[in-house]
C-alpha cells in the first residue's frame, strides 16, 4: 500500500498570505453534480458574509478555485452560482474565479496566498491542510456520500490532525458556517512535517519507478 499519489508531487512554495494587511483572502474549492446548483450559491454567500462579519475591519476577497475543470465544469459552476447571489448583500466583498493551470506550483501559490481554505474536495483538503499547513474548513458530504465520509476521516486521522469540519447541510446555514469559520481561524494548522512530506514523496516515487518501470 502506498500513500495518496498526489503526495508524489512537489507542492512547496514560498508564497504566504498577508492577513496583517487590509485584505483577508478566503479560498474556496467547491463541487456539485450539476453546473447550476442553488446550494453552491448559498455556500458562497455564507462564506463571504461570515468572513466579512468575523474579520470586520478587513476587506474580504473570496477566491473561488477551480480544482476539477474538465470541460470548464468548475468555472461554469462558480459563474452560475455568482449570478444567483444578491449583489446588495455583498457590499465590501470581492469575489473572483481563479485561473488555474493545475500545476503543483500554481496550486501551492494560490493556496498559500489564502488565509483560510473552505474545501469540499478530498485532494484540496489534503494538499492545503496536510502539505501546505493552511487553515482548512472542510465541508463534509458524509451524510449524502459515504465514500467521501471515509476519505475525509482518513485525511483527519493521518494527514491533518486538527481539521475543522462542517456537514454539508450545516454549510447552507449562515450561523453554523460562521461558527465553524471562526473556529478554523482560531485553530493552528497541524499537517505533515516537511521531513515527512519529503520522505513520503521519495517513497512513493521509488515505488512507482519500481512497479511502472
Amino acid at each position: 500500500i502506498i500513500d495518496d499519489l498526489a503526495l508524489s508531487l512537489d507542492f512547496s512554495n514560498s508564497s504566504q498570505s498577508n492577513k496583517n494587511g487590509t485584505t483577508v483572502n478566503i479560498g474556496a474549492v467547491l463541487m456539485s453534480a450539476t453546473r447550476d446548483d442553488p446550494g453552491i450559491s448559498t455556500i458562497i454567500k455564507n462564506i463571504a458574509l461570515a468572513g466579512r462579519d468575523y474579520y470586520k475591519s478587513k476587506r474580504i476577497h473570496l477566491r473561488l478555485i477551480p480544482f476539477f475543470d474538465q470541460y470548464h465544469f468548475d468555472n461554469e459552476l462558480y459563474s452560475n452560482a455568482i449570478k444567483n447571489i444578491d449583489d446588495a448583500s455583498m457590499d465590501g466583498i470581492a469575489i473572483s474565479i481563479e485561473e488555474q493551470d493545475f500545476s503543483p506550483a500554481t496550486i501551492s501559490r494560490v493556496f498559500s496566498e489564502c488565509d483560510i481554505i473552505v474545501s469540499m474536495r478530498y485532494h484540496a483538503t489534503l494538499i492545503a491542510g496536510g502539505v501546505l499547513n493552511r487553515k482548512v474548513l472542510s465541508i463534509n458530504q458524509g451524510n449524502t456520500h459515504r465514500h467521501y465520509y471515509n476519505k475525509q476521516k482518513y485525511i483527519k486521522d493521518k494527514y491533518v490532525k486538527n481539521l475543522i469540519e462542517i456537514p454539508y447541510e450545516d454549510s447552507l446555514n449562515y450561523e453554523k458556517l460562521a461558527e465553524k469559520l471562526a473556529a478554523t481561524d482560531r485553530t493552528n494548522p497541524k499537517g505533515m512535517s516537511p521531513s515527512t512530506i519529503t520522505k513520503t514523496r521519495k517513497s512513493i516515487n521509488a515505488k512507482l519507478s519500481k512497479y511502472l518501470g
